[in-house]
């Protein structure tokens, strides 16, 4: 079996590859930086998303209001009319009898 005197250390410090401390703490910096930016960018399209979607909401609340009204006033608008047939109706009868 071949022995070596050489020892490795499997943790090494960033010294030992060219890199001081420094470095890797700006080029974590960096990678950060460019996270936290990118997460931002990201909460502002959401929030855009979600006014989008409250404004639709509220559209669609609206619009659902309207409809009700709309047939709350075709109702009585036939009632109106149908009031008026037997109206019509009852006078012609009378006129025949």
């Amino acid at each position: 079996m071949f022995r070596t005197s050489r020892t490795y250390e499997v943790n090494a410090p960033p010294s030992s590859f060219g890199l001081n401390y420094t470095d890797v703490s700006k080029a974590a910096y960096d990678e950060a930086s460019i996270r936290l930016t990118n997460a931002e960018t990201q909460i502002e399209d959401l929030k855009l998303q979600l006014d989008d979607a409250l404004g639709a909401e509220d559209m669609l609340v609206q619009l659902t209001e309207r409809n009700l009204m709309l047939g709350e006033v075709r109702i009585s608008h036939s009632s109106c009319e149908l009031g008026f047939a037997k109206h019509v109706l009852y006078r012609k009868l009378r006129r025949c009898g």
